[in-house]
């Protein structure tokens, strides 16, 4: 049994519509996934990363800490676990952690989820340094940046693994 033309067409729009409404059902459901799971904690310093704390990571440092400001401490180890140290301190800039602050209210999700906000603003908003160094680099600004965040072992053979709480 042959189809007419009219009868194909209808069974390509058919299909077609049959189509666009699966992923369109595949879009809506997987864009309210609850969020991929991950730490719920970070560290954070308050003294150039001699000492740290753990705090809710949803917070955009830096922040009031104790009467302190704190920004993030990324912390690592080379022994597997049994000694740590401060691999570098994060913070955000006045303007994007005032953006971010600004989506929570409105209620736009952060990056990782969907929508996510700006990351545009994210990556140009982000400023590390080196515990004890002498000045903030923004992420922007490429190899210096990439000096600071590229953690390296103390001594030959020690591969730094970054330590979560």
């Amino acid at each position: 049994m042959q189809l007419g033309e009219t009868s194909r067409k209808y069974a390509i729009a058919a299909v077609v519509v049959v189509a666009v409404a699966l992923a369109l059902a595949i879009f809506l459901r997987s864009s309210n996934t609850p969020d991929v799971a991950g730490p719920k904690k970070a560290f954070f310093s308050v003294n150039d990363g001699k000492t740290w704390f753990v705090d809710d990571i949803t917070k955009y440092p830096p922040f009031q800490h104790e009467g302190k400001t704190a920004v993030r401490a990324r912390v690592f180890t080379t022994d597997g676990g049994k000694t740590s140290f401060c691999g570098y301190l994060e913070r955000y800039t006045p303007e994007a952690k005032s953006k971010l602050e600004e989506a929570d209210k409105q209620g736009v999700k952060r990056p990782g989820t969907r929508p996510p906000v700006d990351l545009e603003l994210i990556f140009q908003g982000i400023e590390a340094k080196a515990p004890g160094g002498s000045g903030w680099v923004n992420r922007s600004a490429g190899p210096a940046y990439a000096a600071v965040v590229i953690v390296r072992g103390k001594g030959p053979g020690q591969n730094p693994e970054e330590v979560f709480p």
